[in-house]
This record gives C-alpha cells, structure tokens and sequence, in this order.
C-alpha cells in the first residue's frame, strides 16, 4: 500500500469511526493497469449514510494532488438478491466480477456476502453498460464541434477498453480482472474481421502506453470517427448475441 493510499484508508476512519466496514480498491490499480491517466479507484462500504464524514473526505481530496474516484455505498440501502445490486450506472456485473474480486484494504470485503448474481443477469448488465456507452459515443460524436478535454477524450479510449471485457465475458466469460493488454489482445483475435486496417490500428494503440498521452491529445475528427466506428461495432455485437441467448 503507498503513502497516499495508507493516507486515505487512515483518513476514512477517522472519519467514519465504527460506522466504516470495509475499503475496496479496485480498476487498473488493483491490477497494476495504471496508466498516467488513471484514477484510484476505491469503494467505500459504510453502515448508514454520513453527510459530515463524507464530507470530510471531499476535504481530504480537494488537498491531494492524486485522482481518486472514491465511491460510498451504504450497506442499509443494499438489496439482499444480488441480482438486483445497481451501483450508479453500473449494474449487477459490478457485484459479481469486481466488486467481489476487489482488493481489500480495511475490514473485509462485506460485499461478498451477498453472494453472485446468475450469469444471465450479469451479461444483462453488461449489456445495458454497452448501450450507455454507445449512446454516450454518438452524442459525443454529434456535438464534436464542442471543444473536447484531454481528460473527455483519453475517457472514450477508457470505455472502449470496457466495451471490449464486456464484450469478452458475454462471447466467452472473459475475466474482467484481467489486464487491458489481455483483453485487446483477445478482442483481435476474435473480431479483428470486422475492423478496417485503421481502426485495428487504433485497438491496438490502447495499450501502448508510449502512444497514452499523444493518443489523449490527439482531438483530430478522424481519430474521433474510428474509435466511434469500433464502438457501435462492438454495441452491435453485443446485442447479436444477447438477443441470440
């Protein structure tokens, strides 16, 4: 555990006192993924909601140099059938294949507790994800006259990589813990088909992490059309073999 992560941890019970259950790391991080671009993610698990804890630490934060998407659920207000488990737009794919497999840094991992959705539901899950992003992609594409971010266009790299785990687990079960570079790598060898010569080019470059920061500041509209390209591609295959279930 590094200095600022031992910080944080310490920071949340102080904060929080008995009320804290458990602390979850979790994203590239926990799998040493990371790259300059990555958060830290962590997942909070507490007894009840705590306005002036939670408070606290958006105080801790504001002082750090460090991104951290640092997450609160409230044990109180989970359901009991996991299958039912819906964290912010994350659904109950979140329960069975991360948030179950997540590295935990204080307590134990609460959440295990609630058992593992059924397969059926986890790919539901994943599908409603893949529909949100792709939506996401084109109403990006659509308003592409607006100035985009470093940060906002690093974050359509991001969820394509997801888009590709999801698509995995759905074909095949992929293990989403495993590393991008897995995942990319799997992707090609199943769907390289589908793809144009550019847009292998561009799954291929997600990876590389010498390509990380001119692939981010790369806001030219072809690079923007491909990677929206590969996206409904993979939107499309999804859908064909959910609704093939």
């Amino acid at each position: 555990m590094d200095d600022f992560v031992r910080k944080l941890v310490n920071g949340l019970k102080e904060s929080f006192g008995d009320n804290l259950l458990c602390v979850l790391l979790l994203g590239s991080v926990q799998k040493d993924d990371a790259t300059p671009f990555s958060d830290i993610d962590v997942v909070v698990v507490i007894k009840n909601f705590n306005l002036e804890g939670i408070r606290q630490m958006r105080e801790f934060l504001r002082h750090s140099n460090k991104l951290v998407d640092l997450s609160f659920i409230c044990w109180d207000e989970i359901p009991k059938d996991p299958n039912l488990f819906a964290f912010g737009t994350h659904g109950c794919y979140q329960l069975g294949l991360v948030l179950n497999k997540a590295k935990c840094l204080y307590g134990f991992n609460i959440l295990a507790k609630l058992g593992t959705p059924s397969k059926d539901n986890i790919k539901y899950s994943l599908t409603q994800k893949a529909i949100q992003y792709a939506w996401w992609a084109r109403r990006i594409f659509v308003e592409s006259n607006r100035e985009r971010s470093i940060e906002s266009n690093y974050q359509i790299n991001s969820r394509l990589v997801k888009m590709i785990r999801g698509l995995l687990y759905i074909l095949e079960e992929f293990d989403l813990q495993s590393t991008a570079e897995d995942a990319i790598n799997r992707f090609l060898q199943e769907y390289r088909h589908l793809l144009s010569e550019e847009e292998i080019s561009i799954v291929a470059g997600l990876t590389d992490k010498s390509l990380m920061n001119s692939n981010s500041a790369n806001m030219s509209e072809s690079y923007l059309e491909l990677r929206v390209s590969i996206i409904n591609k993979i939107h499309a295959e999804v859908m064909k073999l959910v609704y093939s279930l």
